[in-house]
């Protein structure tokens, strides 16, 4: 069966926002490489906003960008599936109910249990403290506390070490999310109509649309994967991961975070940048750097590639999509990849050599 590469289901966006096309860039050079299917996915499930007023504009962006994808996956359009994976969820033992203090705003916005509040990430916060009490960030308001049946996710028996990121750097920093989701629980219940129910013991529950659209891995029945995303959504690649290795256990998954450029919205000033889809494709390529969270693109790259031909960036991109020599082993396959097949100085040798 052929190997696929996928995107976490995006947000649709503006299509002068560069930053969103790094992900796909990627995507469509390690299909081309691996000789897979692209599968380009597409987050509309939203309980507070209608997403779908971007898609046209999004999806006529990406194209416009040269993005060649093979299929376009939508979890609103799959939303039958993905609750039936939460129904699997249940007979495996992973969701269960349980009984919990929790605080609740008027608006809805803020429902976290008080157990949780402590792993809260602090830059996420969707509230604030004044004299001691918590309050809303939206809509202002007191959060009170509730005591309350709430339905869980409990990964018991998944092993980190079964779970495969790259670069390797990642699988360091993900071991905060083995005390927070494999040696803990996660809520997935909220108070609020999220658009999803779901019965449970004859009771309704409203289920969150984030952990939904996680479960969307084993709705391909390939074993081998690549899921591709910004290096900020680890914690999502994670649990992407573990709700894989739940529901499709014989998965051989390569979650790929990629680094975040810091310098994009300047580089999108350069007119070659931007009019040209391969000259911006291979400067994202050329520029990534797998060690590093984040990077910039550096002016010597934009230099060499504006002396090139529109003939010679296409040879180059070419050089990069050769996937001659890829082993068996998607590990070590995608490692090679980012290491070697996205190098410039490697990709600009062959460029000499087809040149003579």
């Amino acid at each position: 069966m052929e190997k696929i590469i996928l995107t976490l289901p995006m947000m649709p966006v503006d299509g002068e926002n560069y930053g969103k096309f790094v992900t796909p860039i990627i995507c469509e050079a390690l299909r081309n490489i691996l000789n897979g299917k692209y599968y380009h996915c597409v987050n509309l499930l939203d309980s507070f906003n209608d997403r779908s007023q971007m898609l046209d504009g999004y999806i006529k962006s990406l194209n416009s960008n040269g993005i060649k994808y093979d299929a376009l996956w939508y979890d609103n359009q799959n939303k039958d599936i993905l609750i039936n994976n939460i129904e699997k969820l249940v007979q495996l033992g992973y969701i269960s109910e349980m009984v919990s203090s929790v605080y609740k705003c008027d608006c809805g916005v803020v429902e976290i249990e008080e157990s949780k509040i402590a792993t809260c990430n602090p830059n996420n916060l969707k509230f604030t403290y004044k004299d001691g009490e918590m309050y809303c960030k939206t809509c202002g308001s007191k959060c009170q506390k509730y005591s309350e049946k709430i339905l869980v996710f409990t990964p018991n028996g998944i092993k980190r070490e079964a779970i495969a990121f790259l670069p390797d750097y990642l699988n360091r920093d993900i071991k905060t999310y083995e005390q927070t989701v494999l040696n803990s629980y996660l809520t997935i219940s909220r108070d609020r109509n999220t658009g999803v129910q779901f019965d449970f013991n004859g009771r309704c529950y409203n289920i969150d649309i984030d952990f939904l659209w996680a479960t969307y891995l084993a709705n391909f029945p390939n074993t081998e994967k690549v899921v591709v995303s910004g290096n900020k959504m680890v914690y999502q690649l994670f649990l992407v991961g573990v709700l894989e290795k739940c529901l499709q256990n014989d998965s051989k998954t390569v979650l790929l975070g990629t680094p975040y450029i810091d310098n994009l919205k300047q580089i999108s000033d350069n007119p070659n940048f931007l009019e040209n889809n391969t000259f911006r494709k291979l400067a994202i390529l050329f520029s990534m750097k797998w060690k590093n969270k984040n990077i910039k693109i550096d002016d010597t790259i934009l230099k060499y590639l504006k002396k090139l031909t529109n003939a010679d960036l296409e040879l180059l991109y070419s050089i990069i999509c050769n996937g001659n020599g890829i082993n068996t082993n998607l590990v070590e396959s995608v490692d090679y990849i980012i290491k070697n097949q996205f190098n410039m100085q490697n990709s600009v040798k062959v460029l000499k050599r087809e040149r003579r």
